[in-house]
């Protein structure tokens, strides 16, 4: 368990650095300076390449120690309630306290991430560019959204 802890503790951090990153985007967008913006485009898919190989290492490390299918709150509550032990140099409070920076960092990108897709959405709205293709439950480009083929067709 000792390993698995490791791994989670730095899975934990690189996520916390993500909400970082994320936090920064957004502060990016509201300033409005595109150069930044762009490279912070980029810095975040760079981590989201990371963020896959960590997911792929995560797997494996559960399988290999027989946790596969099992959440980190699964395990988490395999740990002892209290005392450690040569199996477990963590107790289950230990665990429950990562877990939680995990869930706050999660919670506070997808956060950011929607407060930064609305800030887009306003921006292209601003600027005319949006012309109804952006669908706004996804904030993705789609020429057909919003029937626009359709008015095109009305006037031939």
């Amino acid at each position: 368990m000792e390993e698995l802890f490791t791994f989670l503790t730095e899975y934990t951090e690189f996520f916390e650095k993500m909400e970082d990153t994320q936090q920064e985007k957004l502060e990016l967008l509201l300033s409005g300076d595109l150069k930044k913006i762009e490279q912070s485009i980029m810095v975040q898919q760079a981590m989201d390449k990371q963020l896959e190989n960590k997911e792929k290492a995560r797997l494996t490390l559960f399988q290999d120690h027989g946790l596969e299918g099992k959440t980190f709150r699964d395990i988490l509550l395999l740990q002892p309630e209290s005392g450690k032990g040569p199996e477990t140099p963590w107790c289950r409070q230990e665990w429950m306290q990562l877990y939680d920076r995990l869930k706050k960092a999660i919670d506070n990108i997808r956060y950011y991430n929607k407060k930064s897709q609305e800030i887009a959405r306003s921006e292209l709205i601003k600027t005319g560019a949006d012309m109804g293709a952006v669908d706004p439950s996804s904030g993705v480009y789609h020429p057909d959204y919003g029937g626009r083929q359709n008015r095109f067709v009305r006037k031939i």
